[in-house]
């Protein structure tokens, strides 16, 4: 018992004499601070340990501005807005709307309440739908559902603040009471 408690204390040792080596062959942080770190406080030397760890002299200009070198697909958004910005129905294919293809966007903002507008296929909004129920359970399906109705079809569109049923291709901009407008695909 004694020879392991021995053992345990000289490899104590060791890992002691190992560890103020290599914190004493570090450069100094203190040409960093006016005030010198006094070299006798293990917290001290922890700290100028810590300080020339990250120490951003020998990164890549990549990793110093915060930018991956290289993005995936998914995680690339391009800056392209929707031309003209487009509502349609379930039947219409979702995705960016250019003069050449027409699709409606799914990537709706609303300036006016600034939340992300959901949209669900294959239904259409209650008559008796009013503000104060979109605002307390937008953008929650699950709490929406209570006053859609399914239509096939048709698609429901929703913000905190407005709400749209829609069948056919319809322009955002002939819809002058809705705020909506692409935020970019």
């Amino acid at each position: 018992m004694e020879d392991d408690v021995s053992d345990v204390e000289d490899l104590l040792d060791e890992m002691e004499s190992t560890f103020s080596t290599n914190v004493a062959s570090k450069p100094s942080p203190t040409k960093r601070f006016d005030k010198q770190l006094s070299p006798d406080s293990e917290l001290d030397q922890l700290m100028a340990e810590i300080i020339d760890d990250t120490d951003m002299d020998d990164k890549p200009d990549a990793m110093i501005h915060n930018k991956p070198m290289m993005f995936s697909n998914k995680q690339q958004k391009s800056n392209q807005k929707c031309f003209p910005c487009l509502l349609g129905g379930a039947m219409h294919a979702r995705g960016l709307s250019t003069s050449l293809e027409q699709r409606s966007c799914d990537q709706l903002l609303c300036t006016k309440c600034d939340f992300k507008v959901v949209s669900f296929d294959d239904y259409r909004w209650t008559s008796d739908c009013d503000y104060l129920f979109f605002r307390n359970n937008a953008p929650d399906f699950s709490r929406l559902k209570a006053k859609l109705i399914k239509k096939k079809g048709n698609r429901a569109y929703a913000c905190q603040c407005s709400w749209r049923s829609i069948q056919e291709i319809t322009d955002i901009s002939n819809l002058f009471d809705l705020k909506w407008t692409c935020s970019r695909h």
